[in-house]
């Protein structure tokens, strides 16, 4: 199946890849921002999660979703979340590259229930941009930037065990 958002409507639509039929439609969250593209990824336990991304002069604050199969009123629904247990969501907040879900117990230093951004930090036009990491929890919606100076875009990637 493959899941795409509409921007202007935030409809979520799940086609079968395998004969392009539409199988069917998930209404927009509350409050969807039109516009605003969007995050959809599995997490460790298999469930899908909708996180828009994150631009701190257009969102306030951050809503995590995670699609409810249950199925209210007869179609899937989208079910804001604030725990999303022992894992960690890491995202490429500077581009479309998408993110992915990892079990923070599995890796050092890492949070759980937290969202990891890669972001642009711009200081004028001179100046060449900078790029770290912003860490909010999904809970409490605080946000700190952690001590990581990059001085050249990057891109989060899952290390097979041959890269460890």
């Amino acid at each position: 199946m493959l899941f795409s958002v509409e921007r202007t409507t935030g409809a979520t639509k799940v086609t079968n890849i395998a004969d392009g039929t539409l199988a069917y439609v998930i209404p927009p969250v509350e409050g969807h921002l039109g516009n605003c593209a969007e995050y959809l990824l599995e997490d460790s336990q298999g469930d899908i999660l909708r996180v828009p991304r994150y631009d701190p002069q257009f969102i306030d604050g951050l809503d995590v979703y995670r699609l409810d199969v249950a199925k209210k009123n007869g179609l899937p629904c989208w079910v804001k979340v604030n725990n999303i247990s022992n894992q960690a969501l890491f995202i490429d907040g500077n581009g479309w590259l998408g993110g992915f879900v990892l079990r923070a117990s599995h890796l050092s230093g890492i949070k759980e229930n937290c969202i990891y951004f890669l972001k642009n930090i711009y200081r004028g036009l001179r100046i060449k941009p900078s790029y770290g990491v912003e860490r909010i929890d999904i809970e409490t919606g605080e946000r700190e930037y952690l001590p990581c100076p990059l001085k050249e875009p990057v891109s989060w990637f899952v290390p097979s065990l041959r890269h460890l």
